[in-house]
Protein backbone atom coordinates (compact mmCIF):
# COMPACT_ATOMS: atom_id res chain seq x y z
CA UNK A 1 0.00 0.00 0.00
CA UNK A 2 3.17 2.87 0.63
CA UNK A 3 4.74 1.31 -2.99
CA UNK A 4 0.92 2.69 -3.89
CA UNK A 5 0.47 5.90 -2.07
CA UNK A 6 3.59 7.05 -2.30
CA UNK A 7 4.19 7.27 -5.98
CA UNK A 8 3.56 10.00 -8.61
CA UNK A 9 0.95 8.27 -10.33
CA UNK A 10 -1.22 7.90 -7.75
CA UNK A 11 -0.55 11.93 -6.63
CA UNK A 12 -1.08 12.87 -9.96
CA UNK A 13 -4.60 10.51 -9.81
CA UNK A 14 -5.53 12.40 -6.50
CA UNK A 15 -4.59 15.91 -7.85
CA UNK A 16 -6.73 14.85 -10.96
CA UNK A 17 -10.15 13.82 -8.82
CA UNK A 18 -9.61 16.66 -6.54
CA UNK A 19 -9.84 19.09 -10.01
CA UNK A 20 -13.08 17.03 -11.14
CA UNK A 21 -14.60 17.15 -8.33
CA UNK A 22 -14.37 20.94 -8.13
CA UNK A 23 -15.09 21.71 -11.84
CA UNK A 24 -17.99 18.74 -11.75
CA UNK A 25 -19.27 21.13 -8.46
CA UNK A 26 -19.46 24.06 -9.83
CA UNK A 27 -20.52 23.91 -13.44
CA UNK A 28 -23.14 20.91 -12.44
CA UNK A 29 -24.73 21.58 -8.59
CA UNK A 30 -25.31 17.56 -8.39
CA UNK A 31 -25.60 17.71 -4.93
CA UNK A 32 -27.81 21.34 -4.47
CA UNK A 33 -28.70 23.07 -2.16
CA UNK A 34 -25.96 21.71 0.46
CA UNK A 35 -22.88 21.76 -2.10
CA UNK A 36 -21.00 23.13 0.89
CA UNK A 37 -21.44 19.89 2.29
CA UNK A 38 -20.18 17.91 -0.19
CA UNK A 39 -16.85 19.89 0.31
CA UNK A 40 -16.60 18.99 3.92
CA UNK A 41 -17.23 15.47 3.09
CA UNK A 42 -14.08 15.68 0.39
CA UNK A 43 -12.11 17.84 3.48
CA UNK A 44 -12.84 14.59 5.65
CA UNK A 45 -11.89 12.34 3.40
CA UNK A 46 -8.50 13.96 2.48
CA UNK A 47 -8.44 14.12 6.29
CA UNK A 48 -8.60 10.69 6.29
CA UNK A 49 -6.07 9.91 3.52
CA UNK A 50 -3.33 12.50 5.34
CA UNK A 51 -3.99 10.56 8.40
CA UNK A 52 -3.41 7.24 7.08
CA UNK A 53 -0.14 7.92 4.93
CA UNK A 54 1.63 9.24 7.99
CA UNK A 55 1.73 6.13 9.95
CA UNK A 56 2.36 3.94 6.63
CA UNK A 57 5.48 6.19 5.93
CA UNK A 58 7.00 5.99 9.32
CA UNK A 59 5.74 1.97 8.74
CA UNK A 60 7.86 1.88 5.71
CA UNK A 61 10.87 3.58 6.95
CA UNK A 62 11.53 1.68 10.44
CA UNK A 63 11.07 -1.50 7.89
CA UNK A 64 13.61 -0.22 5.99
CA UNK A 65 16.05 0.93 8.94
CA UNK A 66 14.94 -2.42 10.01
CA UNK A 67 16.17 -4.29 6.80
CA UNK A 68 19.29 -1.70 6.45
CA UNK A 69 20.98 -2.76 10.28
CA UNK A 70 20.34 -6.63 8.97
CA UNK A 71 22.11 -5.52 6.42
CA UNK A 72 25.11 -3.82 7.88
CA UNK A 73 25.63 -6.54 10.67
CA UNK A 74 25.66 -9.12 7.49
CA UNK A 75 28.60 -6.70 5.99
CA UNK A 76 30.26 -6.29 9.12
CA UNK A 77 30.49 -10.24 9.87
CA UNK A 78 31.68 -10.52 6.10
CA UNK A 79 34.59 -7.80 6.42
CA UNK A 80 35.99 -9.72 9.89
CA UNK A 81 35.99 -12.94 7.64
CA UNK A 82 37.54 -11.26 4.72
CA UNK A 83 39.97 -9.34 7.31
CA UNK A 84 40.63 -12.98 9.43
CA UNK A 85 41.30 -14.65 5.63
CA UNK A 86 43.78 -11.47 4.79
CA UNK A 87 46.13 -11.94 8.23
CA UNK A 88 46.38 -15.38 7.66
CA UNK A 89 47.27 -15.06 3.95
CA UNK A 90 49.13 -12.15 4.73
CA UNK A 91 50.79 -14.28 7.36
CA UNK A 92 51.29 -17.61 5.35
CA UNK A 93 53.29 -15.38 2.72
CA UNK A 94 55.39 -14.10 5.23
CA UNK A 95 56.50 -17.49 6.81
CA UNK A 96 57.10 -18.37 2.82
CA UNK A 97 59.49 -15.32 2.57
CA UNK A 98 61.29 -15.68 5.85
CA UNK A 99 62.05 -19.44 4.90
CA UNK A 100 63.59 -18.34 0.98
CA UNK A 101 65.15 -15.67 2.81
CA UNK A 102 67.20 -18.60 5.34
CA UNK A 103 67.36 -20.44 2.35
CA UNK A 104 69.23 -17.33 0.31
CA UNK A 105 71.12 -16.47 3.49
CA UNK A 106 72.45 -20.23 3.78
CA UNK A 107 73.64 -20.23 0.38
CA UNK A 108 71.78 -22.67 -1.04
CA UNK A 109 68.30 -21.77 -2.99
CA UNK A 110 66.24 -23.90 -5.15
CA UNK A 111 66.36 -23.04 -8.59
CA UNK A 112 62.99 -23.29 -9.87
CA UNK A 113 62.55 -26.50 -12.94
CA UNK A 114 66.08 -27.40 -11.95
CA UNK A 115 65.69 -30.01 -9.36
CA UNK A 116 68.45 -28.97 -7.26
CA UNK A 117 70.20 -25.99 -5.14
CA UNK A 118 72.31 -23.03 -7.30
CA UNK A 119 75.21 -21.29 -5.08
CA UNK A 120 74.46 -17.61 -4.02
CA UNK A 121 75.26 -14.89 -6.41
CA UNK A 122 78.62 -13.35 -6.09
CA UNK A 123 77.52 -10.26 -7.61
CA UNK A 124 75.50 -8.27 -4.77
CA UNK A 125 72.58 -8.19 -6.78
CA UNK A 126 69.45 -6.24 -4.66
CA UNK A 127 66.50 -8.61 -4.62
CA UNK A 128 64.50 -6.31 -7.14
CA UNK A 129 67.36 -7.27 -9.67
CA UNK A 130 66.85 -10.76 -8.76
CA UNK A 131 62.99 -10.72 -8.97
CA UNK A 132 62.97 -9.26 -12.41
Amino acid sequence: MASVAGSWPFLLILVVAILAWFVVNTILPLFYPHPTAMLDYLGTALAIVAALQGPLILLTQRRESDRDRARDIETFHISQNTEADLHSISHAINSVLEQWERDRSSGAVDVPGGGGTAEKPRTGATRSQDSS
